[in-house]
């Protein structure tokens, strides 16, 4: 029933494309954007508010709706849940004033932190770390020193009656 409701309201759009139409399915999606947002939520820091990504998603629907083409055979929910992903994660990192290649930098060192730790049973020291990245120990302070970004946290959030002290240091700083 559900199914045929749909397949009847995306037919009425693409025989007439009104907004009226368009509104409809836009409606009628929404619960699909409100529950991608609170799974990617569950995912992410503390600071980053379930309804920003409910916004950003609201974008994504509409271009999914715009774009979908029911010729091609597959459901809207399988062709619009990546891009409602998508415009979420885009707003994120629109709002995120650290360079990506400085992010995936500081991953892949953390990576390989936890990797020598886990080879020698203790946490690595300096030298250790140097040699298996083949630099020497001042390259390797600067590394650090390029790498110790602090994520952004919104007033709001680190004024928060859960913000833990961390935030609120951060917030200071």
């Amino acid at each position: 029933c559900k199914r045929k409701h749909e397949d009847q309201m995306w037919m009425r759009y693409h025989k007439a494309e009104s907004e009226e139409a368009r509104n409809d399915l836009w409606v009628h999606y929404q619960s699909l954007v409100k529950y991608i947002a609170e799974r990617l939520k569950a995912k992410l820091p503390e600071c980053i508010d379930v309804n920003d990504l409910i916004s950003a998603g609201h974008l994504g629907l509409q271009d999914a709706i715009a774009k979908f083409d029911p010729r091609v055979g597959v459901r809207f929910e399988t062709y619009c849940v990546p891009r409602i992903r998508g415009a979420m994660l885009d707003s994120i990192r629109a709002s995120d004033w650290v360079p990506r290649l400085i992010r995936n930098k500081n991953h892949q060192y953390e990576r390989l932190i936890r990797e020598l730790a886990a080879q020698l049973g203790r946490e690595p020291r300096e030298e250790e770390i140097a040699k298996r990245l083949n630099i020497d120990l001042p390259r390797l302070d600067e590394l650090r020193k390029e790498l110790d970004v602090k994520a952004q946290i919104s007033l709001e959030g680190g004024a928060s009656d859960n913000a833990d002290e961390r935030d609120l240091l951060r917030l200071e700083m």
